[in-house]
């Protein structure tokens, strides 16, 4: 239970922040994925770095239930499918960016990130 209050912590706190930035500097998001893709050596890095994280994640806190600890352990495989993404499937990658910035699905990433980021800093410093 412990690793699963610190994570909920860091995750939570990390979720707000980047919601709170997604939702303020949308111009300067717009460009740093413009860009982002003109970098192969970022691209791998990044790609690296999140099958990394979501690797530590998934195989440190492999639990699947409908609840806040869930919910970390969901945020870690959505961080290994993305740097999986990131280094065997740039093109769909790059796609999928696009088209979040251009259809409106903008905003909804980052309320969804304020919300999951409430929830689990609340989880967190607060349990049950």
């Amino acid at each position: 239970m412990e690793v699963s209050l610190w994570l909920a912590k860091v995750l939570g706190i990390y979720l707000i922040l980047m919601g709170l930035f997604w939702m303020v500097r949308r111009d300067f998001m717009l460009k740093v994925v413009q860009n982002y893709y003109q970098s192969p050596a970022l691209v791998l890095f990044t790609g690296a770095f999140g099958l990394l994280v979501g690797l530590l994640i998934v195989i440190g806190h492999p639990i699947f239930e409908l609840n806040w600890r869930g919910l970390v352990t969901l945020l870690g495989c959505l961080s290994l499918l993305k740097g999986f993404l990131r280094l065997f499937a740039l093109d769909f990658d790059h796609h999928l960016a696009d088209k979040c910035l251009k259809e409106g699905v903008y905003q909804i990433t980052g309320i969804v990130m304020l919300v999951m980021g409430a929830i689990l800093a609340y989880s967190g410093f607060y349990p049950s």
